[in-house]
């Protein structure tokens, strides 16, 4: 029975994949005998061309050198594709007549061990630091020989190091370029972010956008660490009380003298002890910090991550929170929309879809004993009521059975101290 049910899923692939070639739209391959005269336009401006990274506010050998630099940037793409690399085991492919998981397939085994280095987790961590340190996700997918042309391996390639040959009106998309040599169209596929440019394969690069306020943040830091290496511009260097004698001129001689600019990271040698008071930052300072946070926070809210996540400011349950709505808003939507590239250039996407499980993710279950204590909180559960949906034992004394509402609470309809 197993033997006929695998014979049967890889028969469904090939007539999956002969219906996708019948059912070529233009950008890759298989348009030669239709008239598209939107893809003509197109090529008549850019056939034969190698584009290179797009270069706009900020270029992607900036991008790459802040994402290894800037810890804030690497901290919210961190978030992310650590968040997606956890929940890339939960991928399922799903029949869509059907709506079962399909076990057994090869364009799942390819996704459990892409190749000799990478494993499923390191893999889509590159793809999601790529796709939103850049805005595209370049992957090199080589497929079998024979009738059914398998996934054999699967590579996640650097964006920055990723040019794209443009073609004909025909099939758009001849492949990428890589050191000067060409990857054909038939083993690479593209996940990027909409790029409201037509004339380029090149996504939009989240971080680009944000690029105003990652100066701001390189240079607050870069202000704060020149201040600490100086001594802080509202530090005071003076004399140290202690036993030493010295002469009320001597102590303003030396103070003025270690407070100069000139001696800033210099090694000065004085005859009596010193202490550093600390006068607190002025409003310079506090106003750059300031600019810091808010530059933060707009990162944050361009890569749709909970700011919370990463100031860490939130209360435990605040922080659970702030991690489901991460899963639900930016990691489970990139996984799926990755596989439904993925899916597309296989040409299957017509009959199977790659969702992730969420009834396996367990921060996004719902949490029983904490929607039992809310219930309490309004006098709607007794004591025993939260143990029995928490799995503990009743208690048996009668108190425990009673509806109690906290002293700030009070029903609309009891009578108050201020009449009925």
């Amino acid at each position: 029975m197993k033997i006929q049910s695998n014979k049967a899923h890889a028969a469904a692939l090939e007539a999956a994949r002969e219906q996708g070639r019948q059912e070529a739209k233009g950008f890759y391959s298989g348009n030669e005998g239709d008239f598209n005269e939107y893809l003509r336009i197109i090529a008549a401006q850019t056939r034969g061309m190698i584009e290179i990274q797009p270069i706009g506010q900020i270029d992607r050998a900036q991008l790459k050198a802040l994402y290894l630099s800037n810890g804030p940037l690497y901290g919210v793409i961190n978030i992310i594709a650590s968040g997606v690399a956890a929940c890339s085991r939960y991928l399922e492919l799903i029949d869509i007549k059907t709506g079962k998981a399909v076990d057994n397939s090869p364009v799942m085994r390819v996704l459990a061990r892409p190749n000799d280095r990478f494993s499923r987790s390191k893999f889509f961590y590159g793809a999601a630091t790529n796709r939103f340190l850049f805005g595209d996700c370049w992957n090199y997918c080589p497929k079998g020989v024979g009738k059914n042309r398998d996934p054999k391996e699967l590579y996640c390639i650097p964006s920055d190091s990723v040019g794209a040959k443009h073609g004909s009106w025909a099939q758009l998309f001849e492949g990428i370029v890589i050191n000067g040599k060409q990857i054909p169209a038939d083993a690479v596929f593209e996940n990027f972010a909409y790029n409201p440019d037509d004339k380029t394969f090149f996504g939009v690069s989240k971080a680009s956008v944000a690029a105003t306020y990652l100066t701001v943040l390189d240079r607050a830091m870069s202000r704060e660490a020149t201040a600490l290496q100086n001594g802080g511009a509202a530090n005071i260097v003076a004399p140290a009380n202690t036993d030493v004698p010295a002469l009320p001129t001597d102590v303003t001689n030396t103070e003025e003298r270690i407070n100069k600019r000139e001696s800033i990271n210099k090694t000065i040698m004085v005859r009596m002890p010193v202490a550093v008071h600390s006068l607190g930052d002025k409003p310079a300072d506090l106003s750059i910090l300031q600019s810091h946070e808010a530059a933060l926070v707009t990162l944050c809210f361009v890569y749709g991550v909970p700011v919370d996540l990463y100031l860490g400011q939130a209360k435990y349950e605040n922080l659970n929170e702030a991690k489901k709505s991460l899963y639900q808003q930016v990691v489970i939507p990139f996984l799926e929309e990755w596989g439904e590239d993925y899916l597309s250039y296989l040409k299957l996407s017509d009959r199977y879809e790659l969702r992730v499980n969420t009834d396996k993710i367990d921060i996004l279950q719902a949490d029983p004993y904490a929607a039992a204590q809310s219930m309490a909180q309004i006098g709607a559960f007794s004591t025993n009521e939260i143990r029995e949906t928490a799995g503990w034992e009743r208690i048996a004394d009668p108190w425990a059975d009673e509806v109690r509402l906290p002293l700030a609470i009070q029903l609309g309809n009891e009578p108050t101290d201020f009449g009925e």
